[in-house]
Formats: C-alpha cells, structure tokens, sequence
C-alpha cells in the first residue's frame, strides 16, 4: 500500500531492476502542496529529479544517485516578505538488501554513511528525494538587506533605552554603584 506519510512516493521494487536504471520524476501540483506543509514553506513548484538504481556486489546493494531541482518560496525570517530561490543539488545513497538490524553500525566521520536498509524489496525514489530537497532548504531565508534594517533597529531600540550609552557602559556604571553601598 502508499505510505500516507510520503507525500512523494515512487516506489521501485528490487527484484524487477536491470544492471541500471534511470528514473525521471516530477511532482504533481497536489504532491507539491503537500511537501510545502510537510516543510513548513510557502510553495514549492518544478520539483523534478533524474534518479540512476544501479546494481552493485551480485544484487545485495543497490546505488542510488539522485539530481534534483526545484522551485520553492519561503518567508524571509526578518521581514516575513515571501521569498522566491530555485535550488538543486545531488545526493548518493546505499541500500543493502540483507543489512541486518542488529548488527552494530560503526559510523566515521570521514567515511561513508552506512548503508540504508531494504524494506520488503522496495526503494522508494521520490521520498529518497523529498527528504534531501528539505535538507537543501535555506534554514533562515533571509531577503537581500533585510538583516542591516533589523539590526539597526535593534542597536538604536537598546542605544535609545540607555540614553546613547552603550549597554555595557551601563552594566559598568550599575556593578560600580553596587560597590559603593559596601
């Protein structure tokens, strides 16, 4: 059955795959949607991904190597002011089809990630590629100038409190009154 959860899902059952294969995929407007409320943006639009499953080792590991680009629009975090990028970005992933659960994952930083486990013969492509376009997402969207206004702002709101005098002037000025009633 469809994962309800994948907003994204094309799934690809192992066993029916040749040596390589490649995969062309884009989302719908309503899987667009939903990756939108799933990510917290305004909008996302254009996703499409070129996906290559090739066979490695006598069919126990499966590369996965992934393109992807889209269009999205999130809210600056200064101004709230929607903000338009294109963005893309590419991605490579194992999966083994015996990876045994129990055994003990020994991660490097350097190394490789391990290799992702084969659930019920399936690879499913699309939600591979939605979890990496959210890792691409630009975390704190800012518009061009938006920090300069804010900031300023914020040093005139502390100057104008402190009567011109810097914060820490004033934090000097309190610790030295504090000593004189000793």
């Amino acid at each position: 059955g469809k994962d309800i959860l994948a907003e994204f899902s094309h799934p690809v059952a192992v066993h029916r795959l040749g040596a390589e294969n490649t995969f062309d995929i884009a989302a719908t407007t309503d899987e667009c949607r939903a990756l939108a409320a799933r990510f917290g943006v305004k909008s996302f639009s254009d996703i499409t991904a070129r996906v290559t499953l090739t066979k490695l080792e006598s069919d126990r590991r499966i590369r996965l190597d992934a393109r992807f680009s889209y269009d999205v629009v999130q809210s600056c975090v200064v101004t709230l002011k929607p903000l338009a990028s294109q963005l893309d970005g590419r991605f490579s992933l194992i999966f083994e089809t015996d990876a045994d659960q129990e055994r003990e994952v020994m991660v490097s930083l350097d190394g490789d990630d391990p290799p992702e486990p084969l659930v019920d013969g399936i690879i499913d492509i699309g939600e591979a590629v939605a979890e990496h376009l959210g890792l691409a997402l630009e975390a704190f969207p800012r518009a061009p100038n938006a920090d300069d206004g804010a900031l300023a702002a914020v040093s005139v709101g502390a100057a104008s409190q402190t009567g011109g005098k810097s914060p820490f002037s004033v934090l000097g000025s309190l610790k030295s009154k504090q000593w004189s009633l000793w």
